[in-house]
């Protein structure tokens, strides 16, 4: 898995990074989605044991996001953004 800041999908849609970084739990991910649907929001830790899986409706255009959650320790994680458009994984830390 790949650790990017944004992604273009061959203009069918893009997902932007994730803000803040770092957060408290609480943060937002700027999603372009051409003809929207459902997407996937799945953090993982570091050793890649996966946490929390959340999915999302997409707006078709551009949306923001948000991921809540109140339970996770200080340290760096990987979401897993997935939309019909494509995939990306961004770094997330958590302080």
């Amino acid at each position: 898995m790949e650790v990017l800041s944004v992604a273009d999908f061959d203009g069918q849609g893009s997902i932007g990074g994730v803000y803040p970084n770092p957060s408290n739990g609480n943060f937002q991910i700027p999603i372009n989605s051409k003809y929207g649907g459902e997407g996937t929001l799945t953090l993982y830790d570091i050793a890649g044991k996966k946490l929390d899986s959340q999915a999302i409706d997409l707006l078709a255009g551009n949306g923001t996001y948000s991921y809540s959650s109140t339970s996770l320790k200080a340290g760096i994680y990987v979401l897993f953004i997935q939309t019909p458009e494509g995939s990306i994984a961004q770094r997330v830390v958590i302080d």
